[in-house]
């Protein structure tokens, strides 16, 4: 009998930073929110991909490489852009409709969190570095490079990014 391990799947994504805007397909195994929030892994790994300076004035021109790591205390949000990403990222049912922000932009849209969470400290509580909001909308704060896509029905915030968030 031949054993087989979870499967490894790669999903397009858009992510951001407070100095760079990437592109490209990010690889999971297993669970995909529960393998990008697993508190052993400090990068996830982006094939195909284009990193691009947020800063007008950057000496750095776009550079397309094809493994790159990105270190998710630097992630302010990631987007999946195609339907089956979306689809990969289970919820809690509990959500809370919220303003954040982060150095790039501010994120509006439904926080989930879990059923005993309190408001004021549900950031605190979960273990979770990318926290899932939906039916977001983004307000960005610095000029993109590209544009992000419209109306994202699901996105992944970076806690270490969030500065303050509020209710609307």
């Amino acid at each position: 009998m031949v054993m087989e391990g979870p499967p490894v799947r790669r999903f397009d994504v858009l992510v951001l930073t407070p100095y760079f805007q990437a592109s490209g397909k990010l690889e999971t195994v297993g669970d995909a929110l529960q393998f990008i929030n697993d508190p052993a892994r400090h990068s996830l790994s982006l094939h195909d991909a284009m990193l691009t300076p947020i800063a007008p004035d950057s000496t750095v021109s776009s550079l397309q490489r094809p493994h790159v790591y990105v270190r998710k205390l630097q992630i302010a949000m990631m987007c999946f852009t195609s339907p089956e990403g979306q689809e990969a990222i289970r919820t809690l049912a509990r959500r809370e409709l919220l303003a954040a922000y982060t150095p790039v932009a501010v994120f509006q849209g439904y926080f989930h969190m879990g059923a005993e969470a309190r408001l004021e400290d549900f950031l605190d509580l979960s273990p979770a570095e990318m926290i899932p909001v939906s039916e977001a909308h983004v307000f960005p704060l610095v000029g993109l490079p590209e544009p992000l896509p419209e109306g994202q029905g699901l996105l992944l915030l970076g806690r270490g990014q969030l500065q303050f968030f509020h209710e609307v």
